[in-house]
């Protein structure tokens, strides 16, 4: 059992702020943020994305699950994509889904820190729609990434590790996997920022910023994932940039 910091107030808990910015991103070209080429950045922080309009010096929006939407669908007609990952026929079940992992997981972890965490997995599917890969994993997996790093220790969620879960470690390993995942690894986003991030911004439950060195969770490794046939696993482009 943890043991609780003498001066935290009992009143404390953890309320995740409204987003500012969210605007929308649209292929009609006559709207205020048309779908345009070369027109918008992503900046990606340790904390915070935010999308960025280059001919309005404006924010976009600065909600990833909104961000995660546009880059989706609305430059379909400029750059085709044969990778949907919120198609028509799941987007109620995904919005559901979605729903759950926001809270119980996602804001699980800093409802716990600052509670509830996932017990079981079901082994049946291998993907959170069955068979095929969606935004409910993007953002289940942003989460399970940190979680042994992070969110183990930092947040005092320490009953067992994701790697002491097969089925959950074995998830998250293929995700990690997939070729943009290890590109953005591979050039930006190592494990750890991650922890510098965390462990150096909330001074009230590590006041003296100590960052641990590990524990180094290696997702390269191979899966067993392959043991679902039937899924249908997304189309990276072989050059993509």
């Amino acid at each position: 059992m943890a043991t609780k910091i003498p001066w935290v107030s009992e009143k404390t808990k953890f309320v995740c702020e409204t987003t500012k910015f969210r605007n929308w991103i649209e292929p009609d070209p006559g709207t205020e943020f048309p779908a345009e080429v070369n027109r918008y950045h992503l900046y990606v922080s340790l904390a915070l994305s935010v999308l960025w309009d280059k001919v309005k010096n404006t924010i976009v929006s600065n909600e990833s699950a909104d961000i995660i939407r546009m880059f989706n669908s609305s430059f379909d007609a400029s750059v085709p994509s044969k990778i949907d990952l919120y198609p028509t026929k799941f987007r109620e079940d995904i919005n559901e889904i979605n729903e759950w992992i926001y809270n119980d997981i996602n804001n699980g972890v800093y409802k716990c820190g600052l509670s509830t965490t996932q017990d079981e997995y079901d082994q049946s599917q291998r993907f959170l729609m069955g068979d095929v890969f969606t935004e409910a994993d993007v953002r289940l997996y942003s989460m399970l990434i940190r979680f042994d790093e992070v969110y183990y220790v930092h947040f005092k969620a320490n009953k067992k590790m994701i790697k002491k879960y097969p089925n959950l470690l074995n998830y998250t390993r293929e995700i990690f996997r997939f070729p943009p995942v290890v590109k953005s690894m591979d050039r930006k986003t190592h494990f750890r920022h991650i922890r510098d991030h965390y462990y150096g911004s909330h001074i009230s439950i590590n006041t003296f910023g100590i960052v641990p060195a590990g524990p180094n969770t290696d997702y390269s490794v191979k899966h067993d994932r392959d043991r679902f046939a039937s899924a249908t696993l997304p189309e990276f482009p072989v050059n993509s940039n």
